[in-house]
């Protein structure tokens, strides 16, 4: 993994006027730096500058430059610049944000280099979270994702699908990509046959299943996943379970299992919009890390 870090901080109240620095920030989803003048602004959230831009495209201004001086809400330093296109997703601080744009489509010089107008980032932010000076910034390694929902009613056009959405959202947050979705109906026989598909075509990480984890005899989906599976993983669904319970005690009848095929990891989830939130807020973070060991980007287990 690839971590540089925060060189500067610099909000403004106003737009068009020069951003004072700050020691702290606090970034909020799908808004931006709070207290910042251009928060809000769809697909360019927060403004990040890295350093090695001002290097390759200002070398005459380094020597002259100071973290801020370009009116950027965050200076990094340490990222290469190929490591920061348009859905890059990074961990900044305690946040995490996605790269939207480079550079704008419209800019002015005005006597001077507007490097933040060509080569700064725009990005949306993905997760709430406090930003220091001198902070760690990385690169969160792409996963790609397939996921599998699984009802009868959303197979007949009964019922529109919301989880595989939410949990496509929820994805971003561990570096997820979307490369497959499908809903299927409640038959074990289509559940495996779809997954070891996607399995054996190299193409997908991670496979996220939802519905079909209760007691009722079309409720199949672990069951298929069992049959699947080489490896299970039992932490998973045991804190989806723990922690559910403590919303509601139904929560406890779930069979949800997981595990790795070959080098695919297979996670159910539940079936409604609100379950699969808490569920992958539960889990997305440590599934990360578990995803960077299984396909060999890190040793450590600790």
């Amino acid at each position: 993994m690839v971590f540089g870090k925060v060189l500067s901080l610099n909000v403004s109240s106003e737009k068009g006027v020069p951003k004072h620095k700050v020691k702290r920030a606090f970034l909020k989803a799908h808004w931006g730096i709070v207290n910042d003048a251009h928060a809000g602004t769809k697909g360019r959230e927060i403004s990040l500058l890295p350093v090695e831009a001002i290097r390759k495209f200002l070398p005459e201004q380094v020597k002259r430059w100071t973290p801020g001086e370009y009116s950027e809400n965050i200076t990094i330093s340490g990222i290469p610049l190929e490591k920061l296109q348009v859905g890059n997703i990074l961990r900044v601080g305690d946040s995490v944000v996605e790269i939207m744009h480079i550079g704008k489509d419209v800019f002015h010089d005005e006597g001077r280099p507007f490097v933040v107008s060509r080569e700064g980032r725009f990005g949306n932010v993905l997760k709430d979270g406090w930003v220091r000076v001198g902070d760690k910034v990385s690169v969160i390694n792409p996963v790609r994702i397939g996921i599998l929902v699984a009802s009868d009613k959303g197979f007949h056009g009964e019922r529109v699908d919301k989880s595989g959405p939410a949990i496509e959202e929820i994805a971003k947050l561990m570096g997820g990509r979307k490369v497959f979705y499908k809903v299927v109906p409640d038959d074990e026989e289509v559940i495996y046959s779809t997954m070891k598909e996607w399995v054996d075509s190299g193409e997908v990480d991670l496979i996220f299943t939802s519905g079909g984890t209760g007691f009722s005899q079309r409720d199949v989906t672990p069951d298929a996943t069992s049959k699947l599976i080489d490896k299970e993983i039992l932490g998973f669904p045991e804190i989806m379970r723990v922690v559910g319970y403590t919303v509601s005690p139904r929560a406890i009848l779930s069979r949800a299992i997981a595990g790795i095929s070959g080098k695919v990891m297979i996670v159910n989830l539940p079936g409604s919009v609100k379950a699969v939130r808490e569920s992958m807020g539960l889990i997305v973070e440590p599934l990360a890390h578990g995803m960077d060991i299984l396909l060999g980007r890190e040793t450590d287990h600790a």
